[in-house]
C-alpha cells in the first residue's frame, strides 16, 4: 500500500495544518511521462507565458498519459482519490513495482471584473476576460512498491516540486450584467 499526508509544516513547537482535499494520483512509472513532466517544469520560469502555460500542459501531459493507459487495458492501474480533513491519503492493494505520485492543491483567488463601458463592451463581446485564477501547487514523488510493505510519503509546504498558475478566462456572459463598483 501507499499511504501518506499533505500538510504545511508548523513553526517549530506548533502543530502541522493538514491540507485537505489535495488531489493524489499514483501511475505506473514512465519514463517518458516523467521527462515530459520534468521538461514542462524546467522550462516554466522561461518568460511569463512559459509559466501561465505550464499548469495546462502539465494537465494535458497527465491526462494524454491516463488515457494511454486506459487504452492499453490497465486503467486498473490508475489510482486516485483527495486527501482527508486530516490530510491522508491511502492506496491499498498496489502491485509491486515503480509508480509515480503526483498531489496538486489549487488556491483559487477571485478577481473583481472592471465595469466597461457600453461601447467597449459591444466592440469587445467575445473577446475572454480574465474573472480569477489559482496557484496551483504540485508535488511529484517516484514510490517503489514491494510487496508486503507500505510506502510513506509526506508532501509539504517545504518539498513542492512546482508552483504553477491557471487563469480562470471565458467570455462574459451578454445578458448578465457586470457587478457594480464598490
Amino acid at each position: 500500500s501507499v499511504e501518506g499526508r499533505v500538510y504545511a509544516e508548523g513553526r517549530p513547537g506548533a502543530q502541522a495544518t493538514p491540507y485537505a482535499s489535495v488531489s493524489v494520483i499514483l501511475l505506473p512509472h514512465s519514463a517518458a511521462f516523467e521527462a515530459e513532466c520534468e521538461a514542462i517544469k524546467v522550462h516554466s520560469r522561461d518568460s511569463p507565458d512559459a509559466y501561465v502555460e505550464a499548469d495546462p500542459k502539465l494537465t494535458a501531459a497527465r491526462l494524454a498519459f491516463q488515457r494511454a493507459v486506459i487504452d492499453a487495458g490497465a486503467g486498473q492501474l490508475i489510482f486516485g482519490q483527495s486527501s482527508d480533513g486530516a490530510g491522508a491519503f491511502r492506496f491499498e492493494r498496489v502491485p509491486e513495482g515503480a509508480w509515480l505520485l503526483l498531489a496538486w492543491r489549487e488556491t483559487p483567488h477571485a478577481k473583481h471584473l472592471p465595469g466597461l463601458k457600453r461601447s467597449e463592451a459591444e466592440r469587445y463581446k467575445a473577446r475572454p476576460q480574465l474573472f480569477g485564477q489559482s496557484t496551483v501547487v504540485y508535488w511529484w514523488r517516484p514510490a517503489t512498491v514491494k510487496a508486503g510493505e507500505e510506502v510513506a510519503v509526506r508532501l509539504h509546504d517545504r518539498n513542492e516540486w512546482l508552483t504553477g498558475l491557471r487563469e480562470d478566462r471565458r467570455v462574459p456572459d451578454p445578458d448578465k450584467p457586470a457587478p457594480p463598483r464598490t
